[in-house]
Parts: C-alpha cells; structure tokens; sequence
C-alpha cells in the first residue's frame, strides 16, 4: 500500500482512497484521455480530491490541471491560499491555473448573496475551461463530500424546496465530477492527517454569519452526538435516491414548458394554463424553473417566493413583486410576467415577498 512517492500508506488511508478510487471507476468519471480540471480552494477537501486524482491517474493516465479561484475576498489571506495551491500544482508536477473575481461587485450587481455570486463565479471559470480547452472528455472535479450534500438537502428543505430540492447533489452532472461524495469531512481530515498533507483553513468558514455554517458547526453535530451518529450519512443518501424522481419529473416538466412558458424580450411569460390545468406540484415546479431563469440562479429563490409569485395568478392585473436576484413578478393579461430588473435592489410600489439577505432571513423567518 504505496502513495505516489514510493511510501507506505497507512492502512486507513489506504481503505479511505480506495473508496474514492472504486468510485471514479465504477461510476466512469474520467474517461481515458481526458482532460480534468479540478478546483483548488487550499481547503482540506479540494487538497484530498487532487492529492487523490493525483495518485488515481497513474493507474488511469489523464490530463489533470489544478485550478484555484481567487474571489477577491479576505486580502492577503486569500492570496496566501492561492501561494499555497500553487505550490501544491508545482510538488505534483501539475499545471496550475489561477482566475481571479471580483465576487463582491457581482454580489452587488446582480442582488445576490456573497456565497451564491462566489458559486456563479465558479461555475463561469469552470465552464469557460471547458469551452475552451476541454473538448468532449473534459471533466471538472469538484471537492463536495457526503457533509456538504447533508448540509444541501437541509439547506433546501429549510428554504421551502419541493421534494425535488431533496435530490441536493450527484456524483456526476454533465461535465462535473463529485468523487468525494462517498467520504465524510472527519474521513477526509484523517485521510490528509495520516499522509502528513497540509491544508488552508478560510478563515470566513468559521464564523456563523452564513446559514450553512450554522448549520455546519450546530445543526448536524448536534445530531450525530444527541440522535445518530450516521446523521449525514443517511441524509446524503436519502438525497441520492431522490435523484431518479428527480429525473422522472423533470422530464414530465420538459414535455409541458412550451404550453405553459413563453420567452419574449421582456422576460417569460408563465401562462395562466398552467394553473388551470396541472397538479400543484408541476406548477410549483415549472414556475420556479422560469424564475430561476430570468433571474440568472434560483439559489436565493426560496419556497416563500414561489409561493408569492404563485400568488399573483389569484390577483389582479398591475400587482407586481420584488423578489431576489433582481427578479420582478408583474400580473398581466394572459399570466404572470417574470423580468429581470435593471437595479437588482429596488423595490417597487405594490406587493414585496420576503428576500433579506438573500434566504438567510426567509430561513429564519418562513
């Protein structure tokens, strides 16, 4: 049980990569000859992920580069993470790509959360790669674990999310590659603990100030110490099964878009046929499919928008609302019209559902 230097690997260690390494391969997440870009914060997550892609393609031979993004955040504590992620490439002889964002100023712009902008930043970066350089085997490797899609389903489920919020994360979307989905956070810092390999800690992960963070240090160890220790566990898997579901209805939900939505200049049009034909759980769904068009992400839309914008169907013409991400809902003739506003925090005359700092207060609050 050797790591890629040569030296013996712990037994543990050992038992812990091998799981990933099952998954890459059962799972076929990295074709032969492909390209993989995996992101690189400096965190004990993302160093696991490429230390073990790292190890993983000198068996199953791929292109891998380490690409770290720079959110414009946290000065030169962030710049030390980036001098960290670099050196990292260089002591695994791997290319290393730095982009750097001003997530702030998106933030600001668009009426979004500092986390959700971080998040549209990423998967910008991440999609212009695979564009770019990429080609048809190219893959992004991303460093979520069983505890994040734990935290996701509860994240969704407090926000007001349908049964399809259920289905938080998979293992492979598209191009995107979740190998660490099958690991714990404990199971990954033992894992880096016993082959001696470094980290970053952010300093942001530590305060409460974010609702996934209070559910991080609170929520969950709270119920693995008071109700069951396999909690996340059995969250994470409880979402994957709902991914068939998931599948199912989106397809149903696909066949029935152009009766009921119609693209114009000025937004969609969620046509009142919806509501007068389909069960509630198509028109939930189909309504907030188009809001999370217009307004660019649907993760500041929680279920106290939806059902706000659900609400103007039951009124009359010239009620509007205000809603995240820049998002305007006005009533007109034949349904309910979705834009994008130009000033993402202005809130006009008429009725206004609930934003706050994005779902931070419509989790507290709803």
């Amino acid at each position: 049980m050797e790591n890629r230097t040569g030296a013996r690997l712990p037994a543990e260690a050992f038992r812990i990569r091998k799981r990933v390494f099952d998954t890459l391969t059962r799972e076929q997440m990295i074709p032969g000859g492909s390209t993989v870009f995996a992101g690189l914060s400096g965190g004990a997550d993302s160093v696991c992920l490429l230390r073990m892609l790292a190890a993983y393609r000198e068996m199953h031979p791929f292109s891998l580069t380490a690409v770290h993004i720079h959110h414009g955040i946290r000065g030169e504590e962030a710049e030390e993470d980036a001098r960290f992620c670099e050196a990292l490439a260089r002591e695994l002889q791997l290319p290393f790509l730095r982009a750097d964002c001003d997530v702030p100023k998106e933030a600001a712009a668009g009426g979004i959360s500092l986390e959700e902008a971080g998040r549209l930043a990423r998967y910008r970066v991440f999609g212009e790669l695979l564009a770019g350089e990429g080609g048809e085997n190219a893959r992004v490797a991303l460093a979520h674990h069983m505890d994040d899609a734990a935290e996701t389903l509860l994240l969704n489920l407090l926000r007001g999310s349908g049964p399809l919020g259920a289905a938080s994360m998979r293992a492979v979307r598209g191009p995107y590659i979740r190998p660490l989905l099958v690991l714990t956070r404990q199971e990954i810092e033992t894992y880096l603990a016993l082959t001696g390999a470094p980290f970053r800690t952010d300093s942001t992960n530590l305060a409460d100030d974010a609702a996934r963070n209070r559910l991080r240090h609170h929520v969950l160890p709270y119920l693995q110490a008071e109700l069951n220790g396999r909690s996340a566990q059995h969250l994470a898997a409880f979402a994957e099964k709902q991914e068939a579901l998931a599948d199912f209805f989106c397809a149903e939900a696909e066949k029935r878009q152009g009766r009921y939505l119609e693209e114009r200049e000025d937004g969609i049009l969620v046509r009142d046929q919806l509501f007068a034909e389909e069960l509630p759980a198509m028109r939930t769904f189909l309504l907030r499919e188009a809001m999370a068009k217009v307004s660019g992400s649907g993760r500041d839309l929680g279920g106290v928008h939806v059902e706000a914008a659900a609400g103007l169907f039951r009124k009359g013409r010239g009620k509007r609302l205000s809603l995240p991400g820049g998002l305007t809902a006005v009533r007109i003739r034949g349904g309910v019209l979705l834009q994008k506003t130009e000033d993402a925090g202005e809130r006009k005359n008429g009725d206004h559902a609930r934003s706050g700092a994005g779902s931070e207060k419509d989790i507290r609050n709803s």
